[in-house]
């Protein structure tokens, strides 16, 4: 789970003069790919991981509940447990303090063998003010070759955190090819720069993996859109902002992160679209042509009908779209209510 990782490109193809996806999209060429709805913008990254982990909806708890925190006191099913159950080591890495989201109480909770933090990291690499992909990413390098069980890791990055008004990379710039005014072209050049080092280590991890002998898949997403600007100007700027009568097309710009699959020595390209955060983990393990739990086959089943569910409305794969008192969604909904908290 990659910090703050946008295609925010997507309506600006020629923001940057380089390519700042490099590795990603070549990467994704050879993958599994499309866009994962995130329940947060801006932050609340641990929701994410929840729903990804879990793949219970965020929006079945109460509006503005960080669940980490409030709502998992006794062992969860999740991605983790599922492995662990199978003869997976679990181990999750986050190159930051063990208390923040309540982290270090939830991640046993979830299945999970090991937790590593910054406090375990020794003279760990920064790159601006975070812990580098690059210093993350060789843990996962160092787990895979010292770990003889299979081994299921779940990382979450911090590396291109914001806020980005800043010049944390020093005299390093890139070129934009839109008229900006400082401090927008600053925050553009901060976050296309952290983007840019992270693909790069991205790319690092792919080589490693196609070298090393061992079989290896790689689910790579963003956590949620980042808050770039206080009135969130430079979004209207790159064309994310829709005009309100178009609410499921601005949602899908502002909500959606994108995301791949790669397997090692299964080169194929598919593309999914937009696809609910819950429905990554039961694809995953689809992909890997393993069996989940009931909760993740019904998962995988709806993500055929469904694209994305939240509070306001929920989006089907023939392009359907039901708000919420429409009986439609209650309907669907009342489903993920049966499945929620097993």
């Amino acid at each position: 789970m990659s910090e703050a990782f946008l295609d925010i490109e997507r309506d600006t193809p020629d923001l940057y003069s380089e390519d700042i996806y490099k590795n990603f999209n070549s990467i994704k060429r050879d993958s599994i790919y499309g866009y994962l709805e995130s329940p947060e913008f801006g932050g609340g990254t641990s929701n994410c991981e929840f729903e990804m982990l879990t793949g219970i909806s965020t929006h079945l708890f109460p509006n503005g509940e960080m669940i980490y925190e409030n709502s998992i006191n006794s062992n969860t099913p999740s991605l983790a447990s599922i492995l662990k159950n199978k003869g997976y080591s679990t181990i999750a890495v986050h190159p930051y303090e063990k208390w923040f989201w309540n982290r270090e109480a939830v991640y046993p909770l979830l299945g999970f063998d090991e937790f590593i933090s910054l406090e375990e990291m020794e003279d760990p690499e920064k790159l601006g003010y975070y812990v580098s992909d690059r210093y993350s990413f060789n843990i996962i390098k160092e787990k895979i070759l010292s770990t003889e069980k299979p081994l299921f890791t779940f990382l979450v990055t911090i590396q291109n955190h914001g806020p980005y008004n800043d010049n944390r990379y020093g005299d390093q710039s890139l070129e934009i090819n839109i008229p900006l005014n400082p401090n927008e072209k600053q925050i553009l050049n901060t976050y296309g720069l952290g983007i840019k080092y992270s693909d790069e280590a991205l790319g690092d991890l792919i080589e490693f993996l196609k070298e090393n002998n061992e079989d290896s898949i790689v689910m790579f997403f963003g956590d949620h859109l980042p808050m770039l600007d206080e009135n969130q100007h430079i979004y209207d700027i790159l064309g994310f902002k829709e005009p309100a009568e178009k609410p499921n097309k601005m949602y899908r710009k502002m909500y959606s992160v994108p995301f791949f699959i790669w397997q090692k020595d299964n080169y194929s390209s598919e593309y999914l679209g937009y696809k609910d955060m819950i429905f990554s983990s039961p694809i995953l393990m689809d992909t890997l042509n393993m069996s989940g739990n009931s909760h993740y086959d019904l998962l995988l089943k709806q993500s055929k009908k469904i694209d994305y569910i939240n509070r306001n409305f929920i989006y089907t794969s023939d392009k359907q779209l039901f708000f919420t008192g429409e009986k439609e969604y209650k309907k669907i909904n009342y489903s993920f209510i049966k499945k929620k908290g097993i």
